[in-house]
């Protein structure tokens, strides 16, 4: 039974609609309206309203050859700011963002010598409490505390639970913690998943339902169908780094065998080759003098993520990979490999070939993605 909708939550839906795409790139009415299938006059009320609170504005005319030449709208992106903290096992830190994905104030912190969570909890409490001083005259325009972290994360309580090689967060309540250190709401998420969500505003909007993949020091992956990031029944869902590609491989810390991360993961790869190359940046060069053992690091890299790619596609059936990571340095070297042992081997390969896509970000956003958890709780559609 579909539950009937009332012009409040019509209305809620069509201002969140045209937020989602402007957050793209900027739109002229006639273009939101053709977007979104409103009316023009329907959505010249809309944005007429959405001015007038401050939420969108109007940029320089369109310059058009003849006839009228439209203005486009944008997102005001002073209209709104969240604090992003990125808290991994390489490094913590903490930013202010507006909403159009701009750090405005960032801080790297160094919590290594932390010997327990409160300590740890404290730092970065003061640090939030200080990116903020940014908009102290606009407190009303800020929305609260965005945290990615290493999952498994239990995103109702943001408590992080018991993510390996993760000693000091074991099952904190983080979420808590932060709160009342900064008087501020904190949402926590896994931060593959953040990073998948936030991916959203640079891919091909034609592009709806995709497998994201961040590949480097460990292999982080989220499911993006048709424009939503997809959580499964208890907020776990697209572990693809813990597809198992070998059953009778190694053991994984998270108990499973022959996992995908094993594997692909850069540090178990090139441990594989004997660390004749210490960093995958080293491989990337040497492969560029076509130096035999680094291609075939690259082959034996494109093997094994093409494996568990195709287990999951096989599984879910999306459009596209959308990489992150690391492997965007040589991503125009080992995307061809990976395209042909994926297209060769996929279910649907004799009517769709599946896109091999490289994120628009230099994966330098993890303090603009961890922003993005509260953003998206406040304006997906």
């Amino acid at each position: 039974m579909v539950k009937a909708r009332n012009a409040g939550y019509t209305k809620e839906y069509n201002r969140k609609l045209i937020i989602n795409l402007l957050m793209k790139e900027p739109m002229s009415r006639s273009e939101l309206a053709r977007r979104t299938g409103l009316t023009r006059s329907a959505m010249t009320i809309i944005t007429d309203e959405m001015l007038a609170e401050g939420l969108i504005t109007e940029t320089k005319r369109l310059v058009k050859n003849q006839g009228r030449t439209p203005i486009p709208l944008d997102v005001n992106k002073d209209a709104y700011f969240a604090a992003g903290v990125y808290l991994n096992r390489e490094r913590c830190a903490v930013g202010l963002v507006n909403l159009k994905n701009e750090c405005i104030k960032e801080k790297e912190l160094d919590i290594s010598h932390c010997g327990d969570a409160e300590s740890a909890m404290d730092i970065i409490g003061q640090a939030v409490r200080e990116v903020l001083k940014e908009i102290r005259q606009n407190n009303e325009r800020f929305l609260g505390v965005g945290v990615s972290a290493p999952g498994p994360i239990n995103r109702e309580t943001g408590r992080i639970l018991n993510p390996p090689d993760f000693q000091l967060w074991q099952y904190v309540d983080f979420g808590k913690g932060i709160s009342a250190r900064t008087g501020c709401a904190v949402y926590v998420d896994n931060d593959a998943y953040a990073l998948a969500d936030y991916s959203r505003r640079f891919v091909d909007s034609e592009i709806s339902s995709y497998l994201f993949l961040k590949i480097g020091p460990r292999v982080g992956s989220g499911i993006i169908n048709k424009g939503r990031l997809y959580r499964g029944v208890d907020g776990l869902s697209g572990e693809i780094g813990h597809i198992s590609i070998d059953l009778n491989g190694r053991r994984c810390s998270c108990g499973n065998y022959g996992c995908l991360e094993i594997y692909a993961s850069f540090p178990n790869l090139l441990k594989e080759f004997g660390g004749k190359y210490p960093t995958w940046e080293r491989v990337i060069a040497q492969a560029g003098a076509n130096d035999n053992i680094a291609m075939e690091i690259l082959r034996k890299e494109a093997d094994y993520l093409s494996a568990g790619i195709v287990s999951a596609l096989n599984a879910i059936n999306l459009e596209a990979v959308v990489f992150a990571g690391d492997i965007l340095s040589g991503f125009d070297i080992i995307a061809p490999m990976m395209e042909e042992r994926i297209n060769g081997r996929i279910i649907t390969r004799s009517f769709r070939n599946i896109r091999l896509l490289s994120a628009r970000t230099g994966m330098n956003e993890d303090i603009p993605a961890s922003a993005n958890i509260v953003f998206s709780l406040f304006f997906t559609v």
